[in-house]
Order: C-alpha cells, then structure tokens, then sequence
C-alpha cells in the first residue's frame, strides 16, 4: 500500500501540479459473540480504503475508494470536481514531513501474536468466560452479551510536502454485559476491557467487575434531595474527562462552544489537578507515532497545577491561530477529513487508594454510572445527568441508589475535586482515577 500511495502522490504532482494528501488504511480481525453457551456470531472481517484530498486554490476536494487497484486519474478528478464545491480558505494547507523520532514498536501498540491465535481458541475462550459469569454468582441469571474482537489496523499517509509514513497497531477487546434478579427485581451491568497486547485483557477482573456492577445495584433506591460529597467512579470520571476533552479542542474553542474561551493561563481548576494528552503513551490505545495528518504527536501538558496552560491543535486550527499542531488531528475513516481529537486523555492520578479516599467520607455518595451526558452544555459547561451507585455512610459502601439526578458545571466540577485515587484506569483513549469532589447538589426524592 506504500507503493501504491507514492504512485498516487506522484501523479498529482507530476500531471496535476496540485499539492494533495493520501491516507490509506487497512484492518483485519476477528468479532466472536456467545450466548447461553452457543456461539451466535463469528466474524472475521477485513477491511481497506483510500482516501484522496486535493488542495486546488485553498479550497480541499476529497475522494475515496475501497478498490486498491483505483483508476489514479479518476479518483484524483472526482477529488478535484469535490473541491469546486467547497469554501477557499487560507488556513487550508498541508503538513510538512518531519520524523517522529519513535517507532510504533517502541510505542508497544503491536502484537505480533495476533495472527498466531487460534480463533476455535477465542470462541472456546469466550464460552467459558459466559459459563463462569454465570457460576460466580447465584443471582446472575443471564449474560446478555459476552463479546471478543480483535483488530489489526495498518495505516499510511504520503502528502507532496515529504509526509510518508507507516505504521501498525492491534486493538484486542473485550465485553460482558449481565442481568441479575431478586425478589422480582431487575439489574443490568457490566464491564468491557480494550487492550494493546491480548496478554493484557484480564478476564478474571472483567467477570468480577461486570457482577460487581450488577448484583451490586439489585433493591436500589432514592435519596433524599441534598447537598453532598461525590465519589466518580474512573469509569464515570472518563466520562466528565470526554466532555472537558471537547472543551480543551482548538476547533471548538474557534467556533465559540467551549466554557474555555478566554481562560488561558487562568486557574480553572483545583491546584492538584494535572491533565494531560499524550500521544507517546507506551501501550496506550490513542498511541502512534503520527497524528492522521503525518505530524508526529507528542505529550502536551494541558492543565498544570489547575491552570489552563495548552489546547489542543490540529493543522488547519494551529494556522488560524499561527501557531504550530500539537499531533491530534484524528479522522474517523479514510472517507472523511481530519479534525481535532485528542490521543490519550487522561487526569493524573493521586497517591492514596480508592478505599482511603472513600474512607474520608461521613455521608456521600459512590457513583457508579450516568445517564445523559450527551445533553451537557458545550457552550457553559452545564450538566445534569442521572446517576446510579452506592451510598457511603462513615466511610463505608452501603446500600444502592438510584433514580437520582446530579447538576452542576463542568469548571465547577474540576474546582471542587478534593482527592484522587491511585488507581487511573483507561475506558477507550480516556482516561481517568476515582474522584472525590467537595460537594454537588443531588436530586431525589
């Protein structure tokens, strides 16, 4: 696919004389689903595409394929017909080839060992991973998905400034949802892991997380309307951590929908709070030496000591703020264009365990999940959000709880953080330990 990206490049600036852009990218795995100890899916996929951009007068024409043995002139002239129909702009430009200076095997973002597992082993596997979420506890009575994938991606970006370059990545997944009764009452949880390497999926730690997070919740119940201390759970963290990502992009602080504008260099947060984005994170599933548009990525501090000290950049808003990538363009697919996204986002963790932390409170509470965060307020920072999870009385987990509601602001929120745990655990790219905050006003009955 190398060749083939140079062939393409070459021809835009050998017949064409435009400047223009190549991304190419191809996956390949396996997609295993079980149920009451049958297999019910078992897929193995391959996939593969191009992806053409052609810079004619300031103004981007894209096009795409799947076919690799693509007509070079057509695909290069529907790019071109595309770009007719798009807006000029003079911060439309290309970025320039320089190394990244790592590998993505020093990065530890592939495994070799993918195309050595057997895949009657990964569905034996997974059966037996459905039969022992049912015998761990009595009060689980179904597993309503227990799913493996794994994925294999390689990705390419030649552009006519000198960018080429090559890598692969593997992506190892796991999920295991499950329902539990008693006395008629109903509970859903679960629990998913994604890996770098498949030596690192810990299957006994999803079982017990996934019938923690069920059985854990059976008789909840309201709470009284009140204004108290609040435990984030690091799967719940990732979640506030995915909105204050959104806040920290150079394209939607541009655009006027981040609670940020203006704030640079300014406390807005507690002082123990440290964010980071970090491209070079070793095993990190946002990892790669490049960002998608061929710009080597990098660990960029974005908070420090609760001051907002950098955001985050791809090309196209690096140059409307004259200013240089920060390596998080990301695009969703060789069919689409680049846009800024974040590598790996995480808050840095604490120096006390879960338990300690959970032990410095008198009445609060432990939240397990939410419900609603897609309606926060991008422009304010504004959320209100359900929640479920257990109650702490004098430092201990007690009963379950839900039906409840929690509002309040995202800035807020990173005021009033008290403690974090020791304990940063990663859901997808993001990242995050348990949280203490001060105080938030709950909702109940």
């Amino acid at each position: 696919m190398l060749e083939l990206g140079r062939q393409l490049i070459k021809q835009v600036k050998d017949k064409f004389k435009l400047d223009g852009e190549v991304f190419i990218s191809q996956s390949q795995g396996t997609s295993i689903e079980v149920s009451e100890g049958l297999c019910e899916k078992f897929n193995l996929f391959q996939d593969q595409g191009i992806g053409i951009r052609i810079l004619k007068d300031k103004k981007w024409g894209l096009s795409y394929t799947t076919n690799v043995r693509v007509d070079a002139d057509e695909l290069i002239s529907s790019a071109l017909r595309n770009a007719d129909y798009n807006i000029r702009d003079e911060y439309n430009l290309l970025s320039a080839g320089r190394p990244a200076g790592i590998s993505f095997e020093e990065l530890n973002i592939y495994d070799a060992s993918i195309r050595q597992l057997d895949a009657k082993n990964k569905l034996q596997m997974m059966l037996r991973l459905e039969k022992e979420a049912l015998s761990a506890d009595k009060q689980i009575n179904k597993v309503l998905a227990a799913v493996y994938t794994d994925n294999e991606f390689t990705q390419t970006i030649i552009n006519t400034q000198g960018v080429e370059v090559h890598w692969q990545e593997t992506l190892f997944s796991a999920v295991l949802e499950l329902k539990a009764e008693q006395d008629t009452k109903v509970q859903v949880g679960g629990e998913s892991q994604s890996r770098r390497f498949f030596g690192d999926l810990d299957f006994e730690d999803l079982v017990n997380k996934a019938i923690f997070r069920t059985v854990r919740m059976l008789g909840a119940k309201s709470i009284p309307t009140q204004k108290i201390p609040v435990v984030l759970d690091p799967y719940v963290g990732c979640e506030f951590m995915a909105l204050i990502a959104g806040s920290v992009s150079a394209d939607n602080i541009q655009r006027k929908k981040s609670p940020l504008i203006g704030k640079m260099n300014q406390q807005i947060a507690a002082s123990s709070i440290q964010i980071i984005d970090d491209g070079r994170l070793r095993r990190g599933l946002g990892s790669g030496p490049y960002d998608d548009e061929g710009v080597p990525t990098q660990r960029t501090q974005v908070i420090r000591d609760g001051v907002l000290e950098k955001i985050l950049y791809d090309g196209y808003t690096a140059a409307r703020d004259k200013t240089t990538s920060t390596g998080n363009a990301s695009r969703g697919s060789f069919m689409g264009s680049p846009g800024v996204g974040v590598n790996n986002f995480y808050l840095e963790p604490g120096n006390i365990s879960s338990v300690e932390l959970i032990k410095s409170i008198k009445q609060g509470i432990y939240v397990m999940e939410v419900m609603g965060m897609h309606t926060a307020d991008p422009i304010t920072g504004d959320f209100s959000v359900g929640v479920s999870g257990l109650w702490i009385e004098n430092g201990q987990l007690t009963y379950p709880v839900q039906g409840i509601a929690m509002a309040d602001n995202t800035l807020n929120l990173l005021q009033n953080i008290e403690l974090l745990g020791n304990d940063l655990k990663f859901y997808g790219n993001v990242g995050s330990p348990t949280i203490k905050i001060k105080e938030i006003m709950v909702s109940g009955s």
